[in-house]
């Protein structure tokens, strides 16, 4: 599992993380960059300053399939295609 995944993941289960908290938990070095990347995946991740200078980011509910996204960093484009129409 890459980082940015792990990072999704945390984002999916309904943590909000700051950038600390991202850099500690995940171990990127850069998460505006991991952020930035998901959110040109299709991902609504949305970020609020908290305590005046601070930035928290958590995940929207307008988020694209999931499924998709790991099919297709797996390399597996026409099951990752088919992800989008069933329900499975």
């Amino acid at each position: 599992m890459s980082k940015i995944d792990k990072l999704l993941n945390l984002l999916d289960n309904g943590h909000e993380l700051t950038v600390a908290e991202i850099r500690r938990r995940v171990g990127l070095r850069s998460p505006y960059h991991a952020v930035r990347t998901l959110r040109q995946e299709g991902h609504a991740i949305y970020s609020n300053r908290v305590r005046g200078h601070r930035v928290e980011y958590k995940l929207g509910s307008g988020h694209y399939n999931t499924r998709f996204h790991q099919l297709r960093r797996q390399g597996l484009t026409r099951e990752a295609v088919k992800s989008l129409y069933t329900n499975a």
